[in-house]
């Protein structure tokens, strides 16, 4: 089967006095071109507030196995947020003239996010739809979970996190942000094709902290944990993509260890 699209990608957009770079993994793109000739198209929109605030867009030609027009591979936005203000970007690629892709996913890649006077950082996107493990989530469990297992909270030494909540969809979201080992729980609404950031620094009373941290919710959000300063969430350290829970054995059944056993005395029966 081919396709003539990737499923769009979701980057958190910058924060306030940063720039954001970012640029298309092309030797792996080509990888997924079929055939020798190509045009596709780069759509990257960037929301804020739940409102479209910037389209760019640009053609990409391949030719005789060979990039002849590349220059839309990178794309740059220097912030337009104030302090409290979160953005997102959306990008899509679409094969306009071509046989296909092999895959609907584009290749992985990490953006650059710039600036001057603090630490800079990378970070990956997220698929907005069609991850198989949510998929598998919401068929199983009727409901969505992600989580993050080192969030790390040190008021002494002027650390914290946030869980960043973008959704990318038309309707807005209830989202529930859990610490199962402190017994706390915060709801928050992200409305439709917005950003939210909640301080998990002010769900946990305590002066230092390590643990995992959940985020569910009826329906998904792209997620993210930035650890900042407490003092200033905008000194940046990290920005890290959550996982899907996954709901997998906890135990070996006897059956599944027999059958290793067999193959590892066979393996080195034969090597």
């Amino acid at each position: 089967m081919y396709y003539n699209y990737f499923i769009p990608t979701i980057h958190l957009g910058p924060v306030n006095g940063t720039k954001f770079i970012q640029t298309l993994p092309m030797n792996r793109i080509k990888d997924t071109i079929i055939g020798k000739k190509a045009e596709l198209e780069v759509i990257r929109n960037i929301f804020k507030d739940g409102k479209l605030t910037h389209t760019a867009k640009n053609i990409l030609k391949f030719e005789n196995s060979s990039w002849t027009k590349s220059k839309g591979s990178e794309f740059i936005w220097d912030s337009n947020c104030k302090p409290e203000e979160y953005c997102y970007i959306e990008t899509q690629i679409n094969m306009v003239s071509g046989k296909g892709f092999t895959t609907s996913i584009m290749p992985a890649f990490y953006v650059w996010y710039i600036n001057n006077d603090r630490k800079n950082f990378v970070s990956c996107g997220n698929l907005k739809y069609g991850n198989p493990r949510v998929i598998m989530q919401m068929e199983e469990f009727g409901f969505w979970v992600d989580g993050y297992p080192a969030v790390s909270i040190n008021k002494k030494q002027d650390i914290s996190y946030s869980a960043v909540i973008i959704n990318p969809y038309n309707l807005k979201g209830k989202f529930y942000i859990e610490i199962n080992e402190l017994k706390a729980k915060k709801s928050v609404v992200v409305n439709a094709k917005s950003v939210s950031r909640i301080d998990l620094n002010e769900m946990i009373n305590e002066d230092e902290w390590i643990g995992q941290v959940y985020v569910t919710g009826s329906q998904r959000g792209i997620i993210y944990f930035m650890n900042h300063s407490i003092k200033n969430n905008l000194k940046i350290s990290t920005l890290e993509h959550s996982d899907p829970y996954r709901a997998e054995l906890t135990y070996k059944p006897r059956l599944m260890h027999l059958r290793d056993l067999a193959h590892r005395k066979l393996k080195n029966k034969l090597s």
